[in-house]
Order: structure tokens, then C-alpha cells, then sequence
């Protein structure tokens, strides 16, 4: 099993019935996982930032905890004002990103450099001050659930971001 089976298996056992999704190469073992391996309906979406409505709009409505996923970057960026309306309205969202490789998942050493990884950007730094947390997994031993549970208690964003490769990393 690798961590992407993992955590889809965390999230369906959380109660997530539903993701709002714009795929990307990024985040691509993930979905795949939530196709596979659990009955979560994933609702493909034409931008990011109607994803991270989409699920505040769940939320809201009291069908359950909204999920949101993209990929990294300037998709993750676009969940941005979606992620700023829940945390304004007290409303939890689980926001999910990809990230390029946890090689290349690092600020720039110098002023010389953009990005270390394709279209790497610090989602954490970016959504610290409108979630109660931002959290990028790299110890495929981390549960999702504790996380979920503190978005829950707090009525606010929670934003995941997981490197590609740990996606892929097998677990026992």
C-alpha cells in the first residue's frame, strides 16, 4: 500500500463523502487512491477556487465536513479566497495540495532562485493566518485524523500539503 491508499482510506474514515477537485500531476496519487480504494464521490470542478467554495458551501449546508483537493502551486494558490471565506464564516474545509518532490520542497537558498521544484510554492507560509493549520506530511507514520478532528474543533480551514513522492512512498 502506498501513503495516498493511506490517507484515502483516513478520509472516508473520517466521514469525508465528498472532494471537490481540480486534478493536477501533483496530486495525481491521491485522487487515484479516493477512485480506488473508497466510495467518496469525487466532484471534478473547472478551477480551484469553485473547489474550495464548493466545499465551504458542504460544509455549510451540514452534510458533513466539505474536502477540497489541488495540485501545487498556482493551483493551490487559486483555493486561497475560498479558503479565506470559511475561515471568515467559522466554517471547516479540509484543503488538501499536492507539492512537488520533498527534495525540492524548500525555500529558495538566494535571491537568485524562483523555485527550487516545478511550480513549488510555500502553501503554509501563504494560508497560515486563515487556517488553524497548515501542514505539510512528510512522515508517512502521520495520521490525517488528528488533524481533521482539530479543524473540526476550531471551525476553521485545515490545509494539507503532500509531496508527490511521499504519495507514493509504500507503507506496511
Amino acid at each position: 500500500m502506498i501513503y495516498a491508499d493511506m490517507i484515502a482510506k483516513e478520509l472516508e474514515n473520517s466521514g469525508i463523502t465528498h472532494v471537490f477537485c481540480y486534478a493536477g500531476g501533483t496530486i495525481s496519487f491521491l485522487i487515484d487512491a479516493i477512485k480506488k480504494n473508497t466510495d467518496i464521490k469525487i466532484i471534478t470542478t473547472r478551477h480551484e477556487q469553485g473547489a474550495s467554495f464548493m466545499a465551504s458551501a458542504f460544509s455549510k449546508s451540514g452534510n458533513g465536513l466539505g474536502c477540497c483537493i489541488s495540485t501545487s502551486g498556482p493551483g493551490a494558490l487559486n483555493l486561497i479566497t475560498g479558503i479565506a471565506d470559511a475561515y471568515y464564516d467559522y466554517t471547516s474545509i479540509l484543503c488538501i495540495v499536492g507539492q512537488c518532490g520533498s527534495e525540492q520542497s524548500s525555500k529558495p537558498v538566494d535571491i537568485n532562485t524562483r523555485q527550487n521544484g516545478f511550480q513549488y510554492c510555500d502553501i503554509m507560509s501563504v494560508t497560515e493566518s486563515i487556517s488553524c493549520d497548515s501542514v505539510e506530511l512528510y512522515d508517512t507514520r502521520k495520521s490525517i485524523k488528528s488533524l481533521i478532528n482539530k479543524c473540526i474543533k476550531n471551525r476553521a480551514p485545515l490545509v494539507v500539503s503532500i509531496p508527490i513522492d511521499i504519495q507514493r512512498r509504500i507503507v506496511l
